[in-house]
């Protein structure tokens, strides 16, 4: 990415229909490629263009590379070093399957670890929604991988999140709880956040001296704890200890951030999670203009119809929604 000041900040800009939510799962995807074909993967209709350009013949795979920078979460001992990672799906119907994939051999072999730290990638999609607070998520968790269940959102719409009031009220590490918490009061806007249950075990946020508990808040509230709670988890259990939670390396895709959140929120959300945890890689989708005149030019990549993704044509940051429409 060229120079930028959130330069941990990636926004696909799109209209319906071009591909945003394609990139991310193609990045999560490429990410995780050495276990998905092995964990029971399978995507709906990724691979869905009838007939290839030029040729007349009908596309049944496709293939999905991506050359990343192993951080030292991941291997200490291959810190700041290059390689590959690709994954080829193939028509199946309308369920996509993945036919080949990055070996497990090298670096790679950690990624078979449940408990290895490192590999850190969590998707969100658009219908992200919490578990019931009753739910057991731990027993869930452990009927699968888990690089691929934190990525499940994107490609399952009805795949649940692990929700905060379920984990952080009893969590036991002390010195982590209260980094969690910190960080929590600091991601929310208009609201207090001090870690504090009302008699049901329910989490209670302030505001202007009121208590309230988290399911009576906004959608746009709920829908932001919700992945935030989820994504905060991950960290918590797989983050090893002693490591501080703002200090954890890792990709972070969120299709639409901008969803169910008020206007003054979209100007600030995306510089607020870049600020509040410097080394995670985000990468966003969003149509809102709000959202797109908080980010600097090199920060925004467009995608227009039979183009490769590119900048935009101007700097738009600072304009008015107006504007940027």
């Amino acid at each position: 990415m060229p120079n930028a000041s959130l330069g941990n900040v990636t926004l696909l800009l799109g209209n319906n229909g071009k591909g945003k939510s394609t990139i991310l799962k193609g990045i999560a995807m490429a990410l995780t490629s050495p276990v998905l074909r092995y964990a029971g993967f399978h995507a709906y209709s990724l691979v869905r263009k009838s007939f290839a350009p030029r040729r007349g013949q009908p596309v049944k795979s496709a293939k999905v590379e991506a050359d990343v920078i192993i951080g030292a979460d991941d291997s200490p001992t291959h810190a700041g070093k290059s390689d590959s990672l690709f994954l080829k799906i193939e028509r199946k119907g309308t369920i996509d399957a993945v036919t080949d994939a990055t070996t497990d051999h090298g670096v790679w072999k950690s990624m078979f670890m449940d408990d290895h730290p490192g590999f850190l990638v969590l998707g969100y999609g658009t219908t992200r929604w919490s578990a019931p607070r009753e739910e057991n998520i731990a027993v869930r968790l452990k009927g699968g991988n888990i690089r691929h269940n934190r990525i499940r959102s994107l490609f399952e719409d009805g795949y649940s999140l692990i929700p905060l009031s379920q984990w952080l009220p009893t969590y036991r590490n002390k010195g982590r709880r209260t980094q969690i918490i910190r960080l929590l009061d600091e991601l929310m806007v208009d609201y207090r956040f001090k870690g504090e249950t009302d008699e049901s075990g329910e989490l209670i946020l302030e505001k202007d001296g009121a208590r309230i508990p988290l399911p009576a808040l906004s959608d746009g509230y709920r829908a932001f704890i919700g992945w935030i709670g989820d994504f905060l988890y991950h960290l918590c259990m797989w983050t090893a200890s002693g490591k501080k939670i703002r200090e954890v390396e890792g990709v972070v895709l969120v299709d639409e951030i901008d969803l169910h959140l008020h206007p003054d929120w979209q100007r600030n959300i995306i510089a607020t999670l870049s600020k509040t945890l410097p080394r995670i890689q985000f990468i966003f989708t969003s149509h809102s203009p709000l959202v797109t005149g908080s980010l600097e030019w090199p920060n925004i990549w467009v995608m227009k119809e039979d183009q490769p993704v590119q900048l935009p044509d101007e700097s738009i940051h600072g304009l008015s929604a107006d504007q940027v429409l």
